[in-house]
């Protein structure tokens, strides 16, 4: 496949900063069906010194519930519950130190704050922690080995990104020795808490035949599952397969059908290989109007060929 980055990606998938899930927990309601806080009571709270109420106070300014969005507020009652020992607090001012929300971006500042977290127990610092020493973040020292401990840490205590981070480590051999079938395991685990990237991994695992006997069709199952919640990277590997008879009987006009569900949903590594599908007229009769609005949505969204021949979609 042309695609050679597709484990890099969900690498730097697995360590994405997403606050709302978590603070939503905060308040023990769902997106959808939070309950009400009373802010003039917490507000109270927070300010007579409880660590709690200031965390959650933070969390009310950082989403805007029951009163404006306020970053920098958010920041400022985080800090205080930090101060008192909370880890969720310091995971949370962490990221914003990470995101530059309502403070100066400082990512060593950030690795700090999720250590103090992490060495507390707190799953999610733990998992980012990980991930800084898998990229260097905040000027730590690569290292697959602190990678692979923390990702451990956070994964055994159900963090499903970090499950499937660690599943990653399995399948790389990084920071551990290759191994497929602990790898789809810990996907598994994660598969089964509805993590998107984990389903994918599953799918890659079939496709390729790494840890389990090659099977196009559970691959397909696994990518269609991640499509149907909205990612479609697996769909998009597909239509790679398809495209170039890769696992698959070569069938060029579904690969282009494939290429268009993606890319209409977004998918800018989907949008490229529709354009240049319409451009060479590969599955599907040339357009050079279609190919260039094809590929100018790619690399309006951030796409950069990964390659230079311009004959092959």
């Amino acid at each position: 496949m042309k695609n050679k980055n597709r484990n890099a990606r969900l690498g730097a998938v697995f360590g994405r900063i997403v606050l709302f899930g978590l603070l939503v927990v905060l308040f023990a309601g769902s997106a959808s069906a939070a309950p009400q806080v009373d802010i003039k009571e917490l507000t109270a709270k927070a300010e007579a010194g409880d660590g709690e109420a200031q965390l959650k106070l933070g969390a009310c300014y950082y989403q805007g519930r029951g009163i404006p969005k306020d970053y920098e507020k958010a920041v400022s009652w985080w800090k205080k519950s930090a101060e008192g020992g909370s880890p969720a607090a310091q995971y949370f001012l962490g990221a914003c130190y990470a995101n530059g929300d309502g403070v100066e971006k400082d990512e060593r500042k950030a690795v700090e704050l999720y250590l103090r977290a992490a060495e507390a127990g707190f799953a999610p610092a733990q998992r980012k922690l990980g991930v800084a020493y898998m990229d260097g973040m905040g000027g730590v020292p690569k290292s697959p080995e602190k990678t692979f401990y923390w990702l451990t840490r956070s994964a055994s205590q159900g963090d499903a990104s970090a499950q499937t981070g660690l599943g990653l480590c399995f399948a790389e051999g990084r920071g551990t020795p290759l191994d497929y079938v602990t790898a789809m395991k810990w996907y598994r685990k994660a598969a089964e808490q509805g993590d998107n990237e984990a389903r994918i991994c599953i799918g890659d695992l079939y496709l390729r035949g790494n840890g389990v006997d090659k099977d196009f069709k559970e691959a397909e199952k696994w990518f269609s599952l991640a499509a149907e919640k909205g990612n479609f990277w697996g769909i998009n590997e597909l239509a790679e397969c398809y495209l170039n008879g890769e696992f698959v009987k070569q069938d060029r006009v579904h690969a282009v059908e494939l290429f268009r569900q993606a890319a209409e949903n977004g998918f800018p590594d989907a949008q490229y290989h529709l354009g240049m599908c319409y451009a060479l007229g590969v599955g599907i009769k040339k357009d050079t109007v279609a190919a260039q609005k094809w590929l100018d949505l790619a690399t309006a969204n951030g796409f950069v060929p990964p390659y230079s021949d311009s004959s092959s979609p």
